[in-house]
C-alpha cells in the first residue's frame, strides 16, 4: 500500500541528523567538556560533522535499496561475514 505522506530523501537526512546531534547534546555534552575544557566546541563539531556524514550515508544506501532492510543492504555490499561483524558492534 502506498502511502499518502512519503518521507523524501531529504526530510529523512534532516529527522535522523536532529535525532543524532540531540542525542549526542543530552549524552556526550558533559563528560566531553570535562575532559578536554576550552576546546570543547571543536570536538563536538567534528562529532556533529561526523554524525551528519553518517547520517548522510545511511539515507543515500536506504535511497539505493528501498526494498532492503538495513541489515540487508550492509550485508548485500560488504559481505555475509564481515556485515554480521559490524552489525553486531553496531547494536553493543
Amino acid at each position: 500500500m502506498k502511502s499518502r505522506m512519503p518521507i523524501t530523501g531529504g526530510q529523512l537526512f534532516w529527522i535522523t541528523c536532529m535525532f543524532d546531534l540531540g542525542m549526542a547534546a543530552f549524552v556526550m555534552i558533559s563528560p566531553t567538556i570535562q575532559r578536554v575544557q576550552n576546546d570543547a566546541w571543536i570536538s563536538l563539531a567534528i562529532s556533529g560533522l561526523l554524525s551528519m556524514t553518517a547520517a548522510w550515508i545511511e539515507i543515500r544506501l536506504s535511497l539505493y535499496y528501498p526494498d532492503k532492510t538495513f541489515v540487508e543492504y550492509v550485508n548485500d555490499i560488504v559481505g555475509s561475514w564481515i556485515g554480521k561483524a559490524l552489525l553486531a558492534s553496531c547494536m553493543s
